[in-house]
């Protein structure tokens, strides 16, 4: 299924370590420094609107867990500068506008809108679905400040420094709770399905988790509940639905591919990895990630699927960027 992607600058995500590796590159860092051509080269390309290098809630997240804090405000400053205050925003936020497309496809009519022109956005308020707003002072006044939360330098700061120490490490124990969680429920799935039966039953369980976007999509589309359950021949059919819908495809199938590798335990960045890289292999052209999710997402052809270059190191994106022009 093709997406869509439009022209405009190519939309380039980089996994965390990614980042971390061009900015100890940026640093001067002795093991860093090889990669000094490709920065170079990322830079010129960013600058001429040839690429965009958004980042995403989990970078917030990561970058704000180092405990010194002149790493944190090196590290955040590099991003910020590089990625020129871009974020690609969580899946949720276009979660609704994906179902409302896949709602029309389903009843043979043309998508209402691209759903990629607004999945990158400057300012970090988006990184996390949100909106800044206002109230209460002049349309000057208003300027001004909207000018000042919107600069490199707040942005900055309030990755080093908005964040509680608190609430990181809390944030830390409840991921690594969930990570054991979802261990156990691997187990009993793997122990008691099949691997048809899990597939199934994952893409149910999500299907009725957005049964009720569903239903306001029919809704707004004056579509009665009855005429748009009829169009379903078969069972397999509402399969066919839940994979027209890029995150929930995404995140379902990297998901699945994930708990079939019981040599690897479940890490505790799994499910923020995973919902991002659900919001970047539909909409971004290049994702940089790390082997594993390399692995599940090229074995199960989301790369071909979704028209998107998908990369495992600094190496490949060095390689890849020759051919961009």
């Amino acid at each position: 299924m093709s997406i869509g992607k439009v022209q405009g600058p190519l939309f380039v995500y980089l996994d965390q370590n990614m980042w971390i590796g061009l900015a100890r590159c940026f640093y001067g860092f002795d093991d860093a420094l090889k990669h000094r051509p490709l920065l170079d080269k990322l830079l010129e390309l960013a600058r001429n609107d040839k690429i965009a290098l958004p980042l995403s809630g989990v970078h917030l997240m990561e970058t704000a867990v180092p405990e010194n804090r002149d790493r944190r405000e090196r590290l955040a400053r590099f991003m910020i500068q590089m990625s020129r205050g871009l974020f690609i925003v969580p899946l949720m936020t276009v979660r609704r506008l994906e179902i409302l497309q896949a709602v029309a496809r389903k009843l043979g009519c043309r998508p209402i809108t691209c759903v990629r022109d607004g999945v990158v956005r400057r300012g970090l308020p988006h990184a996390f679905g949100c909106e800044l707003s206002i109230k209460g002072v002049s349309d000057g006044l208003k300027t001004e400040l909207m000018a000042l939360f919107d600069s490199d330098d707040v942005m900055v700061a309030m990755l080093v420094d908005a964040i509680d120490r608190g609430e990181v490490q809390a944030a830390q124990k409840d991921d690594a709770q969930a990570a054991e969680q979802l261990e156990e429920i691997r187990r009993r799935a793997q122990s008691n399905l099949s691997p048809d039966q899990r597939e199934k039953v994952e893409f149910a369980g999500m299907l009725s988790e957005v049964a009720p976007i569903i239903l306001d999509c029919l809704k707004s589309l004056g579509v009665p509940m009855k005429l748009f359950a009829d169009s379903f021949a078969a069972p397999d059919q509402w399969m066919a639905f839940a994979r027209d819908i890029p995150t929930l495809d995404v995140f379902a199938t990297i998901g699945l591919g994930r708990d079939k590798q019981l040599d690897r335990p479940i890490h505790r960045n799994d499910l923020k990895d995973m919902g991002f890289l659900s919001m970047a292999i539909p909409y971004c052209e290049v994702v940089v990630c790390e082997k594993f999710f390399h692995h599940l997402v090229c074995s199960a052809s989301l790369d071909t699927k979704y028209a998107t270059t998908v990369l495992r190191s600094l190496d490949e994106l060095w390689e890849w960027t020759k051919s961009a022009t």
